[in-house]
């Protein structure tokens, strides 16, 4: 299954009839495949639409309903995108371009074994994604996509897939420090000292629950009138 998303960052809805997304953005308009958007599709101010190949397969895999489905008629209440030849995205490498009705290139992807550099795209591709792997755009601090029309805004220090934790930056503000330390060289005793230091409550994320002296301190806090809550993975 694949599917595509895309977000719209402006302050205004955007018209997307007529528009398509092609793996074959250097062809000529007529010989292009295509994705084809359908008439009055609507994307609202920093709003998603999500395109899927087959949208019971994608609720499966993600407990949502796409906007839209194409290739395969697998719901009924999911409206069915036209398309002209057939799209696919190959794990191996290629590109993804959504177009205007006048094949205007308004964005694209370009990725793994392929060399295109030219409008629209510069410098060397993302590289190969492989089975499975989602392409994300990056964000700055705000949240806003960043594109350079580079690779750089693809490449991440983690892989991204389906069912994989992906929270956004969020600002916290506030007056203290921040202790930084190294788990689990040195983690048991920074944790009992933070442990020891809370008079109202604690919330306590660990992966496994498996040494009996941290249960010591957390019975000691609840002992305290401390609330303790403790989420393990």
């Amino acid at each position: 299954n694949e599917f595509i998303a895309l977000y719209n960052p402006t302050n205004q809805s955007v018209n997307l009839s007529g528009w398509y997304i092609t793996n074959q953005p250097l062809k000529q308009r007529g010989k292009q495949t295509k994705i084809i958007f359908p008439e009055n599709t609507m994307i609202s101010p920093e709003d998603w639409l999500y395109v899927t190949q087959n949208a019971s397969a994608y609720l499966w895999e993600t407990g949502k309903k796409p906007d839209f489905e194409y290739k395969t008629d697998s719901d009924d209440n999911v409206p069915e995108m036209d398309t002209d030849k057939t799209v696919t995205l190959s794990n191996a490498g290629g590109m993804v371009a959504l177009k205007d009705w006048y094949n205007h290139t308004i964005d694209m992807i370009v990725y793994g074994e392929s060399d295109y550099n030219c409008t629209g795209w510069n410098g060397s591709p993302v590289p190969s994604s492989g089975s499975g792997v989602i392409l994300k755009r990056n964000v700055d601090h705000k949240n806003q996509p960043i594109d350079t029309n580079t690779s750089d805004d693809w490449l991440h220090p983690r892989r991204y897939g389906i069912g994989q934790s992906d929270f956004p930056y969020v600002d916290i503000p506030f007056y203290g420090e921040i202790t930084t330390f190294v788990s689990p060289d040195c983690s048991f005793q920074t944790i009992v000292n933070e442990l020891r230091k809370a008079n109202e409550s604690i919330y306590f994320n660990i992966y496994e629950f498996t040494n009996p002296f941290l249960c010591d301190e957390l019975v000691d806090a609840l002992k305290r009138n401390v609330s303790v809550h403790v989420f393990v993975e």
